[in-house]
């Protein structure tokens, strides 16, 4: 999914012998049309809001298969390694039950790239993400 403002969907950075990856927050976008709108606790429930999670974490997956294939030429998902997720979830004031929906983001990193996958992540509830999307997730790549 291209950027849908005024920015780049990732930025790739040498470091050491390797290139880091910054892929910008990426939402709940299938074939082009946004899905899992609203607010978490309101409009979804944990569940809907795992799927949510799990989808975006494939587009951001994505955007860095993209970022290293424009490196090498040829697509290189196995050269990347998850280091970071930031994920941003749109729910209620006074939401807490985080770790189910981080879970389900961190379970796709983990299936995409097995012991490469394991990172370190942060969670923030926000009273509204941009277009309503119910996820947002950004993330940080090693590219060796």
């Amino acid at each position: 999914m291209p950027a849908v403002a005024t920015y780049v969907p990732a930025v790739s950075i040498i470091f050491g012998d390797g290139v880091l990856v910054h892929v910008a927050g990426q939402g709940p976008f299938r074939n082009g049309a946004l899905e899992f709108v609203g607010c978490v606790g309101r409009d979804l429930d944990v569940e809907a809001a795992c799927r949510s999670a799990e989808l975006v974490c494939l587009n951001l997956i994505a955007q860095a298969a993209a970022a290293a294939e424009q490196q090498f030429g040829a697509p290189s998902l196995h050269r990347l390694r998850c280091l970071r997720l930031g994920i941003f979830l749109n729910c209620v004031d006074g939401f807490a039950n985080f770790e189910p929906i981080a879970d389900a983001a961190s379970k796709i990193a983990l299936a995409a790239f097995g012991g490469k996958g394991q990172h370190c992540r942060s969670v923030v509830g926000q009273p509204v993400l941009p277009m309503g999307t119910s996820v947002e997730i950004d993330g940080i790549f090693l590219l060796d």
